[in-house]
């Protein structure tokens, strides 16, 4: 299981670190699965055209919740849990991947 956990970032830095680690998400998938860009995409509901820039770094244009839809494609569950913080101040994002 790998975590990644957003705490100490900006705003626009944690939109910026959650989209990288649901794109690697994405990239094990489709290298796991042996998927040519073409594939994935049919596979992932995403334009070829999309999923090469989504891939190719320019994943700031593709929502967070575009890039977990896709994920749900692939036989993915999502699951969002909301609890209090165990720190004062502002809460903290995790992604668990297993």
């Amino acid at each position: 299981m790998q975590r990644l956990d957003i705490d100490i970032y900006s705003d626009d830095q944690l939109h910026l670190k959650l989209r990288l680690e649901l794109v690697e998400v994405l990239r094990r998938i489709i290298s796991e699965r042996g998927w040519t860009q073409s594939k994935a995409a049919q596979e992932l509901d995403i334009s070829r055209p999309q999923l090469c820039k989504l891939l190719g770094g320019m994943h700031w244009r593709t929502s967070e919740l575009r890039i977990m839809q896709c994920i749900r494609h692939a036989g993915y569950d999502i699951e969002i849990i909301i609890k209090p913080s165990s720190k004062s101040g502002t809460g903290s994002i995790r992604v668990n991947t297993l």
